[in-house]
């Protein structure tokens, strides 16, 4: 379903267990996206748009310049890497090797992104499956998403979604927002046994938090929409 808000595109999705309402913005497309629970109404939905809407035009203002050049710097997992672009073909499209990122020339944005996403990916379904099997869970899918709400949710029907930029952020941090998640499976609130839960497989979690308030709105400079 589409509308406008202050003249801009809003594309509004309405999801089957999805708990509250969460907003993203496409900064490319200048397009905002509200996910809402089904049977949300479209004034509830207006007032959420207008109660962010400082959030929203800041945001849209903020277009981030971002471009890709031989010899950057790009974090993997925390780690930060040199690009290093090539032609030579006999060399994946992209190889993450000690300090470096190697990459093939052409149409780098496209082949680094890929390999980014599908990174987050395959660390989420491997460290999210060995998790679960230590709290005994099982979830009904782990995927990934780009919004700038929220770094993981988790509903219902044991769908778990998480944030795919956390590729960027120190692997124990991303461990952190699995391990939140998966938490969910057992407790789906925030109490003291939730939390609880998620010391016991994840100790450090206190850490990781600080770390995502401080650091984390870096991770939407990479790749922006």
């Amino acid at each position: 379903m589409l509308t406008t808000f202050k003249s801009h595109p809003v594309q509004i999705v309405f999801k089957r267990g999805q708990r509250a309402l969460s907003l993203s913005i496409n900064l490319s497309g200048k397009r905002i996206r509200v996910t809402a629970p089904q049977r949300t109404s479209l004034k509830r939905i207006e007032d959420f748009l207008l109660t962010n809407q400082n959030w929203i035009q800041k945001h849209i203002k903020a277009t981030p310049a971002f471009s890709v050049y031989h010899g950057m710097q790009l974090p993997f997992f925390g780690k930060s890497h040199e690009l290093i672009l090539h032609t030579d073909r006999s060399i994946k499209r992209v190889l993450a090797e000690s300090d470096k990122l190697y990459c093939r020339a052409s149409s780098p944005e496209v082949a680094l992104l890929n390999f980014f996403k599908n990174e987050s990916l395959h660390h989420a379904n491997h460290h999210g499956h060995q998790l679960a099997s230590r709290l005994n869970v099982t979830p009904q899918t782990i995927k990934i998403k780009d919004t700038l709400s929220r770094w993981g949710s988790c509903n219902r029907q044991g769908e778990i979604t998480l944030q795919w930029r956390l590729i960027f952020a120190p692997e124990k941090v991303f461990n952190y927002v699995i391990a939140h998640e998966l938490c969910h499976l057992l407790e789906f609130n925030h109490s003291p046994h939730f939390w609880a839960l998620v010391k016991e497989i994840h100790p450090s979690f206190k850490d990781d938090q600080k770390w995502l308030k401080e650091h984390g709105k870096t991770l939407h400079t990479y790749f922006p929409n």
